[in-house]
């Protein structure tokens, strides 16, 4: 007998058959399995054994009448086969049931939903957008505190962040239409990482930097066309 090792093979909730819990039986984490219990295992196995045993017997009752060797006339003959009749139909009756199941737990597992790519990758780039923009404020309240880049870095870092220089540059931009919206849109989604910081910080320090990079930028321009 093939032993086949199943990895990750945890049980999950009742199996249900067309809207109905099937007894004795669980769905699982695998696409191609199902979990029965050991009774229900008994039972399916007790009655394939009853019905191949009274399937050869009844043959074998039917070759002996063919062969004359018993007479259909015997009320006692009769009466068994007659009872041989209806067990081996009552068992078909229960293992064709059985198929039934094992079949619809086949199609069921099957045409199992497979998961949607499309809204998993939607999920991920959520999450990466909320983590960057959680990012973003941490990066904007540290300033606001008075931290400096490489200050900025470090408590970053210990937050499980990434940083560069480019993406601290961005979350601290002042000088493009809309970035006192942007940072006033970052400060209410992330009110947890500006307590203590109050309306007028805020304002002192973008109007601070917006002083700072518009003069260093107005400098870099005269120096750039001076040289020219």
């Amino acid at each position: 007998m093939d032993i086949e090792a199943i990895e990750d093979l945890s049980k999950s909730n009742f199996l249900y058959m067309n809207g109905k819990k099937v007894k004795g039986a669980w769905d699982t984490s695998s696409d191609d399995y199902c979990i029965v219990s050991k009774e229900v295992l008994k039972e399916l196995l007790r009655t394939e054994e009853d019905y191949v045993g009274l399937k050869k017997r009844f043959s074998h009752m039917q070759q002996m009448i063919a062969g004359g060797a018993v007479q259909t006339g015997g009320s006692a003959d009769k009466k068994e086969l007659d009872q041989a009749r209806v067990r081996i139909k009552e068992l078909e009756n229960s293992l064709a049931d059985a198929g039934v199941v094992i079949e619809s737990l086949k199609k069921e597992l099957e045409t199992a939903r497979k998961p949607d790519m499309s809204e998993i990758r939607a999920l991920s780039a959520d999450v990466r957008a909320k983590k960057r923009d959680r990012g973003f404020a941490l990066t904007i309240s540290l300033s606001i505190r008075g931290y400096g880049n490489r200050r900025i870095v470090q408590e970053l870092s210990n937050e499980g962040y990434g940083t560069s220089k480019a993406s601290i540059a961005r979350a601290l931009s002042v000088t493009k239409d809309g970035d006192r919206q942007r940072i006033k849109d970052i400060m209410a989604l992330h009110p947890e990482c500006f307590e203590g910081i109050s309306d007028q910080d805020f304002e002192k320090w973008f109007s601070e930097r917006y002083e700072k990079l518009t003069k260093a930028a107005r400098i870099k321009e005269e120096s750039g066309s001076g040289g020219s």
